[in-house]
């Protein structure tokens, strides 16, 4: 105590009790005084050096005289004579650097985003596609590059604070971390509970990854008791400093292997490229996707929300830490991607189109809408010779399998060969027990002679049915419904050949098939067969149809034959491509096949195959694209040039002039109020997509830098007059601040994600960091410095001050020494929060009642809630009363 109040006062104290002693009690007093030893005065002389030396090493209060910090005092201690109005002023201004440090956090967390979304594209040699390349897994770009970005004030404050201390470990830096620690794991995670409600719950899906992390901030809390209270208490060693940061690469790698087997994924995802630098073709591939899985006839506007929500970047920390931001400081929000989905499932929107799609696409090719199985001719041509008795016609059932037996009806109808001179009228029912049976048809021939060569009759196929009555199964005729029949009068085996040089196959987002036709010609005796191949051309297999290779066999007066080569679903928007089937002779027994020009054609045993694109759906891919390219252009965070983000800092709500409602009083006072940090920030830092977002990114960090600085000299000014510890300022408004935009986003993010993973992992991921990076770094810093520097009289009069025993461990000076006030403890009794809060979080996940970490019964969140908030308040109790319990020499005010 007398090295804070000097000798000078003991003397004035003393000399004002005089006049209490009794007379006798003064004269002995003076008689014992004269005849003092050498040793009495010796000994004083030594208390009174040892007090005013200890006076001298108290370093003077910002607000005292000779006391500065970086920035304060200023002109405000002469404008402000008054102490009452000054603290109220240095009150609101620290209010005021808050929403600076958010709307520096606002461009901060773009430029981090901006890094994290990186993509290349790299050729697929097997598909010969390009795919969009993810550079930044998941967990790494959430617990590194993101998690710095939001706990970058601590980090700054830290650093700023050492290094405007003449490298000397303050105590504002470290106290803001754990009590920010303690703000989110505890009041931010009460707060996304209820912001979720009663009504939802929200889950963790990677709840390893979660557990992971949540042990590595317990971890680092029971790491800092160590090294400061353990180990070597109240001093910082190299070792202990490069540990410390070590420890973040290794949390790092181990969330990672634990993300990469909770997901099953690979460092870099390959995927589809982002909707934002998609081509025409690649949404075109990316809408194919969509209806394959979700059904061929949606609206335009059901289009793009799939498109959006599929294939979109996926809503990240950045875009709701963003979002809360700028609706504080009523910057342009981001119309986030689930609350335009829920607005948009509610009704039809005007202007909303709906698109019919070709038959190709929409329906079945051939019989009644949603038929599953069909009932057709095995060929549609057949013939027999006037000397044939009866022509054998087959009937096949093609489809999918049913239960019940399938029957269809058949009739003859006369052409240019006529019942009963020609064939003999028949008509009858068939019936099916399973799909892939045949069936024949067996018409009579008459005995009139054939005129001219050849003569036509008909076999028509009608009604088909399920038997039994089974209304579920149904059933409709195939392409070939109808059979022609020709009686001729050659006795030859016949050539084969391709009824036509193209098949042209129109596109469509479902599997189908390209039939082609193979005809017999020049005589129709005997059964003959001939084998056939697929060959690619620009069109490859497996990527645009299945590789196929077969055997055409034709009964005795068949006609044609089919050959159906599966087609694979492929949007193509502009190009067309093609492929060849070609027939082959067999080598024992085969049919003779048509030689050149025998059809008219260069060769008749090649037929191309040409894919081309739909039309009607490129008119609609049109569409959706304008659509989806607006939406994406409001969906961007960053702006294109400092033009437009200049534009947006001076504009309430960043310009955006579709708003539900008019600004009101509030909107504009708020604007004003943080206009001059969003025009500062708007012209100091670039655009986030510069450079790939790495200058905005350090620009935004030396941006927050000053600001926090300037929030360090403000809680020191209103400590110092208030007569508080700078630890106590830091454990409670130092911390609420800086924690404020996650207290923002979280609960956003907890509301509007269909998961837990981005609010509870976002927390606990940068509980961690802060002190991996935020104490390791300064720490490291510090350490070194003093490693390399040694004892110095600064050091050693700090020392004398703040633990003066530490002289007698350290006589060589070169530690840092970090005097917490029971910051060790604390850090022990924060990790048993710590594991207490996940623990919590853990039991309403496995309760059934419950069964989510967020939202829930009315009971179970109320009283959750409550839990966690009440653990805060006891935690800043406890902190604040260990700090006001440990003060030291300089800190008795």
């Amino acid at each position: 105590v007398s090295g804070h109040v000097g000798a000078g006062a003991w003397r004035r104290a003393l000399a004002g009790t005089r006049e209490a002693w009794p007379a006798g009690a003064r004269r002995r007093r003076r008689r014992e005084a004269r005849r003092g030893s050498a040793a009495a005065r010796g000994m004083a002389a030594l208390v009174n050096s040892s007090a005013s030396s200890a006076s001298s090493a108290c370093p003077v209060g910002i607000c005292q005289d000779g006391g500065a910090g970086i920035f304060l005092p200023s002109v405000e201690s002469v404008l402000i004579p008054s102490t009452g109005p000054r603290v109220l002023f240095y009150c609101l201004a620290l209010l005021w650097c808050f929403g600076g440090v958010a709307v520096a956090s606002d461009h901060l967390m773009a430029a981090a985003q901006q890094i994290v979304s990186k993509r290349i594209r790299r050729l697929n040699r097997e598909t010969l596609q390009f795919k969009s390349v993810r550079l930044w897994n998941d967990s790494l770009a959430n617990l590194s590059v993101m998690a710095v970005g939001a706990s970058a004030p601590e980090l700054l404050l830290c650093i700023i604070e050492l290094a405007g201390g003449g490298m000397l470990a303050g105590q504002l830096g470290p106290w803001t971390i754990v009590g920010g620690t303690a703000f989110k794991v505890l009041v931010v995670i009460a707060l996304c509970m209820w912001h979720v409600g009663s009504e939802e719950v929200r889950q963790i899906r990677a709840f390893g990854s979660f557990a992971v992390t949540a042990a590595f901030a317990v971890l680092a809390y029971v790491w800092l008791f160590v090294i400061v209270s353990a180990r070597t208490p109240d001093v910082i060693d190299v070792s202990e400093g490069v540990v410390t940061c070590l420890l973040f690469p290794l949390f790092l790698f181990v969330a990672f292997i634990v993300d990469c087997r909770t997901r099953g994924k690979t460092l870099a995802d390959e995927q589809q490229a982002p909707l934002e630098k998609a081509t025409m073709q690649e949404i075109a591939s990316m809408e194919l996707c969509v209806f394959q899985e979700h059904g061929q006839m949606l609206k335009d506007m059901e289009i793009v929300e799939h498109l959006e929500r599929e294939f979109g970047d996926k809503l990240t920390r950045a875009h709701y830490r963003i979002d809360a931001v700028r609706s504080l400081v009523r910057g342009r929000r981001i119309p986030l991607l689930y609350e335009a989905d829920r607005q948009s499932s509610g009704g039809k929107k005007k202007g909303t189109k709906v698109v019919k799609l070709p038959a190709s696409e929409g329906q079945d090719v051939a019989g009644e809408e949603g038929a599953k199985a069909f009932v057709e001719f095995l060929s549609a041509k057949w013939s027999c010779t006037d000397c044939d008795e009866a022509l054998e016609l087959m009937v096949c059932l093609r489809g999918e399998p049913t239960e019940a037996p399938i029957q269809v009806q058949f009739r003859t109808r006369d052409g240019t060969a006529t019942s009963p001179k020609d064939f003999i009228f028949a008509q009858g029912t068939l019936e099916f027990a399973e799909v892939g049976e045949q069936k024949s048809i067996i018409i009579p021939i008459g005995e009139g002679d054939v005129e001219e060569g050849q003569e036509t009759f008909y076999v028509e196929l009608y009604k088909p049915k399920s038997v039994g009555g089974d209304t579920s199964v149904r059933v409709a005729l195939g392409d070939a419904k109808s059979a022609t029949c020709q009686v001729i009068d050659e006795d030859l085996p016949g050539v084969l050949g391709f009824a036509t040089d193209k098949v042209h196959v129109t596109e469509s987002p479902k599997d189908q098939t390209a039939t082609l036709w193979v005809t017999r010609s020049k005589g129709c005796k005997g059964a003959v067969s001939c084998c056939y191949v697929t060959e690619d051309g620009s069109a490859t297999a497996p990527e645009d149809f299945e590789q196929c290779s077969g055997t055409i066999e034709f009964m005795h007066g068949q006609l044609e034959a089919r050959i159906d080569i599966p087609i694979k679903p492929r949007r193509r928007v502009d190009e067309k491509a093609q492929f060849r089937v070609q027939l082959q002779p067999l080598e024992e027994g085969g049919a003779e096949l048509a030689p050149a020009w025998s059809y008219g054609r260069e060769d008749p045993t090649v037929c191309a195959i040409a894919l081309e694109p739909d039309s009607v759906a490129n008119d609609r891919l049109d569409r959706v694209t304008q659509v989806l390219r607006k939406r994406l252009a409001r969906l961007e965070f960053s702006f294109p040039g400092y033009k437009e983000q200049f534009a947006a800092a001076m504009l309430l709500w960043g310009g955006d002039d579709e708003a539900d409602e008019p600004p009101s009083l509030v909107d504009y006072s708020l604007h004003v109020l943080m206009l001059l940090w969003k025009v500062a920030f708007a012209f100091f830092i670039p655009p986030a997509h510069w450079w790939g977002g790495w200058i905005s990114f350090f620009a935004s960090l030396l941006g927050m830098g000053i600001v926090t600085a300037m929030i360090g000299d403000l809680a020191g000014m209103i400590g110092c007059y208030l007569d508080i510890p700078d630890a106590v300022m830091a454990v409670t408004f130092v911390a609420l601040g800086t924690s404020f935009p996650e207290a923002l986003s979280a609960p956003l993010s907890a509301k509007q994600d269909p998961h837990a993973d981005i609010a509870l992992g976002g927390i606990a991921g940068s509980l961690a960091v802060n002190v991996f990076l935020g104490l390791g770094i300064p720490w490291l810093i510090g350490s070194v410095y003093w490693d390399k520097t040694g004892l110095t009289k600064e050091w050693e009069d700090w020392v004398r001050v703040q633990k003066p025993g530490l002289l007698d461990v350290y006589p060589q000076g070169s530690k840092l020494v970090f005097v917490g006030g029971g910051f060790g403890p604390v850090c022990l009794f924060l990790a048993w929060i710590i594991t207490l809060a996940v623990a919590l979080l853990a039991i309403r996940r496995h309760v059934k009642s419950v069964g989510a970490e967020l939202g829930g019964p009315r009971r179970a969140l109320r009283s959750s809630s409550i839990f966690l908030v009440l653990l805060w308040v006891v935690f800043v109790s406890v902190a604040v009363g260990v700090v006001l319990s440990e003060r030291g020499l300089c800190q008795l005010h």
